[in-house]
């Protein structure tokens, strides 16, 4: 997997939260962008994301939590179901994953199991963002890219 270390700067996004299975962010996906356009909030290219703030490994399905993120400027203002998160800024390993979302595990595996050992990088305590490039809407699952970063320690 193509891997590069880059700095991002913090990221104000509109967000839902989401608990349970990480292969159901779509549903919080759908009540944000439900949320953001009924607030007349939406943008063109509005941008998908996502934080996961657990191991999936350890943390039981039903304990699970992530967000549903899309950026959104300073000045738009949030109501509730939406709430403001900010993406934090620093340094990541960029993981760019061609393919359906169901087998981003292997992905994950390498990152964290492979490169990250070998790569002299300690991981932070922050949560794993997901970039979604492109959409299930737009494209067939084996065509979809995502940009998987990890949080590093500054050196």
């Amino acid at each position: 997997f193509p891997i590069s270390v880059e700095t991002l700067a913090p990221i104000r996004c509109a967000s839902v939260a989401h608990a349970g299975s990480y292969m159901q962010i779509d549903h919080a996906m759908g009540r944000l962008f439900t949320a953001l356009a009924a607030q007349d909030a939406m943008v063109t290219d509005q941008r998908m994301m996502a934080v996961f703030h657990d191991d999936p490994d350890l943390v039981p399905v039903e304990n699970l939590r992530s967000r549903a993120c899309s950026p959104v400027a300073d000045g738009v203002a949030l109501a509730p179901p939406i709430e403001e998160a900010i993406l934090r800024g620093g340094l990541y390993a960029r993981l760019r994953y061609q393919g359906p979302y169901a087998d981003m595990k292997g992905a994950y595996r390498w990152l964290l199991g492979v490169w990250l050992p070998q790569s002299g990088h300690e991981p932070d305590d922050a949560p794993v963002l997901e970039v979604y490039l492109n959409s299930p809407q737009q494209v067939a699952p084996n065509e979809l890219i995502t940009d998987i970063h990890l949080p590093l320690r500054a050196s």
